[in-house]
């Protein structure tokens, strides 16, 4: 009883190549019983290879000798080669030579003629089931090798000799080796690497593995040099490959660049560093700012009372000359206050439409006298420039602090100071902004000098000290600039500073010129915390006329207006704890509507009072002040109401 060969569900199909026409009938009737599908036989090795080429079976009996003199072996190699067709050798002679040569062609299966129907069956299914094997195995090298070439990481594969024996194209890529140029060379060939930053050669890790037979890892700071020369920071691992045994038999690489990583890991130390150092320079601001306000209520103290102080003074008083060395003191004190307020972004301002070349040049007298003898000024400045809005004062100090700066800096072996004005222009012609630059051949400075130069009382002078650039820096901010500075050792140092275009149209000067004091009337509410501020302000307050009634916070100025008192105004300091001046100074309205309020503070007006509701007869008198600047501001506030000073 025949049975049918299937595979996959379908009759397998079978050519014969025999030159014995009775040998071949034989084994035809065997096949046929065995349940393959006889398509054909062929007695010469052209002829089969023609029918099998036509017919496409599924395996091929194989006569070794063939009476043409042909060779069943040439026509297996071609089968097997060119069609992946599996072969199983017929053959009368079974010498070591003939199987020999048979082993070349990758046989897969031999019967040894004559032979009988179920050795036939064993050899015909043995070979079908390597034939099946061999399929699957092919299917996974395809499928590993295009694994391997498609994923972004590069791998190199080697075996015990080191030769290379797999290059995917991400490491044809990052190597610069082609995979026919790698094939079959020494792994140390392809595989270059270095320590990085110092261009050392690492020791042989693939020699490591094959001997350790233990994964190995490159530090970090590894780099590979390429075909070319070039060299790439790479992450990687080297791991032994094993056999089925166990027993290593190669090595595998793989690695990536680590070119775009490193540069995002700069990237963000970088951004970090920026982060920090703003950080700690908004700390030192916030830092300044607060001992600039604390410094200003103690001079308002001082200045306040030798305010009063000389107004009691006989004339001729041999005081007077003390008092104003007092004044004198204070009033420079009063400048670092200011200078520690500007590097904040704090310091008050007297906006005023200004050409800075024209400033410049009305200061180049003043500057000759503060520069060494052996620096000469050089000025370069732009004529018919738009101005500026600047606080003449701070844009002076910013000037001096740069020239005197750079005079330093060149000393006493002589060189040039260079100042210029520029306006820079849009692409259609307009002014995009305007440029103070100021420029020495000095002797420049260190990269670790240059980033710290506007930190607060840093300074490579012996003697130096105060905010000084840090103060220009605050100045030019608080103006809506910018400033650059381009140094290097034995290069000199550049400053250079962007101004916006102005907005103002005049320079008004509305700095009070009052001689004498007015005699007013009426009662003032002061609110203080401090009660030597509060003292000194009410001392000046009085000085003008008025009647004064003190209170130290929210509670007990709430308790006056209790007391039915008919308030003429309200001089409130803006700082206190718990309730701020402002939140005084609107809960007092909501009992008395409309009450003149004069506020107080040693910060600048725009920010004591920013978000302060601005309606309803309101005043800001900035810390320290005298008792002519207290007079003008109170005039100023209630000047609908008071008399003309006399």
């Amino acid at each position: 009883m025949s049975v049918v060969a299937l595979q996959n569900g379908a009759q397998l199909r079978a050519v014969i190549v025999e030159d014995e026409a009775l040998v071949a009938e034989d084994v035809r009737g065997m096949m046929q019983q065995l349940g393959y599908s006889v398509l054909g036989i062929a007695s010469r090795a052209d002829e089969a290879i023609a029918l099998v080429r036509r017919t496409l079976p599924d395996i091929v009996l194989m006569d070794i000798h063939l009476k043409d003199g042909s060779s069943g072996i040439t026509a297996a190699d071609a089968v097997t080669r060119e069609l992946r067709i599996p072969v199983v050798f017929s053959t009368a002679y079974a010498d070591a030579g003939t199987l020999d040569r048979a082993a070349a062609t990758g046989p897969f299966g031999y019967v040894v003629k004559p032979f009988h129907q179920r050795e036939l069956a064993a050899a015909l299914s043995m070979a079908m089931y390597r034939h099946a094997a061999d399929q699957r195995l092919r299917e996974m090298e395809r499928w590993l090798s295009m694994t391997l070439g498609s994923i972004a990481d590069a791998v190199l594969a080697a075996d015990m000799q080191g030769r290379i024996t797999f290059i995917n194209p991400a490491a044809e890529a990052i190597t610069g080796w082609s995979r026919a140029e790698a094939i079959g060379r020494a792994i140390t060939d392809v595989f270059v690497v270095h320590s990085g930053g110092e261009s050392l050669p690492v020791a042989d890790p693939v020699r490591v593995v094959l001997e350790s037979g233990v994964t190995f890892h490159l530090t970090q700071d590894t780099e590979l040099q390429t075909r070319t020369g070039r060299t790439l920071p790479i992450d990687d691992s080297i791991a032994p490959l094993r056999s089925a045994t166990g027993e290593i038999d190669g090595v595998v690489i793989i690695f990536r660049d680590r070119s775009a990583a490193k540069r995002a890991a700069e990237e963000r130390r970088e951004i970090e560093m920026r982060m920090l150092e703003a950080q700690r320079l908004e700390s030192l601001g916030v830092l300044a700012g607060g001992i600039a306000h604390d410094f200003n209520n103690l001079l308002s103290i001082i200045i306040g009372n030798v305010s009063l102080a000389e107004g009691l003074l006989a004339p001729g008083s041999d005081a007077a000359p003390l008092l104003r060395h007092v004044v004198t003191a204070s009033n420079r004190a009063a400048s670092l206050s200011q200078q520690m307020l500007a590097y904040a972004g704090r310091a008050p301002r007297l906006m005023r439409a200004i050409n800075l070349s024209e400033f410049v040049g009305t200061s180049v007298a003043l500057l000759h006298t503060a520069v060494h003898q052996r620096v000469a000024l050089s000025m370069d400045l732009a004529p018919g420039l738009p101005a500026v809005d600047a606080d003449e004062a701070q844009l002076q100090q910013v000037l001096m602090n740069l020239v005197l700066n750079a005079s330093d800096a060149i000393g006493e072996r002589g060189g040039t100071i260079s100042v210029r004005t520029e306006a820079v222009h849009l692409e259609g012609g307009g002014v995009s902004h305007l440029v103070l630059t100021v420029s020495d051949d000095g002797p420049g400075m260190p990269e670790a000098v240059r980033q710290r130069i506007f930190e607060p009382f840093f300074t490579t002078k012996m003697l130096g000290r105060g905010l000084g650039l840090s103060a220009v820096q605050g100045i030019v901010r608080e103006h809506g600039g910018t400033i650059e500075v381009v140094s290097a050792e034995g290069f000199g140092a550049q400053f250079r500073i962007s101004f916006p275009i102005g907005r103002l149209a005049s320079m008004p000067d509305s700095r009070p010129t009052l001689s004498r004091f007015a005699r007013f009337s009426g009662t003032v509410l002061v609110v203080d915390d401090d009660d030597a501020v509060r003292s000194a302000t009410r001392r000046l307050v009085q000085r003008t006329g008025f009647d004064v009634v003190e209170a130290n916070g929210m509670e007990s100025a709430m308790a006056t207006v209790d007391r039915d008192i008919s308030f003429t105004a309200a001089v409130i300091d803006v700082t206190m704890p718990h309730f701020s001046g402002p939140e005084v100074g609107q809960r007092l309205r909501t009992r008395l509507p409309g009450l003149p309020i004069l506020y107080i503070s040693g910060y600048d007006e725009s920010d004591a009072l920013a978000g302060v509701d601005q309606t309803g007869q309101q005043g800001f008198l900035q810390k320290p002040f005298s008792a002519q600047a207290m007079e003008a501001a109170l005039r100023e506030l209630l000047r609908a109401d008071l008399p003309p000073s006399p």
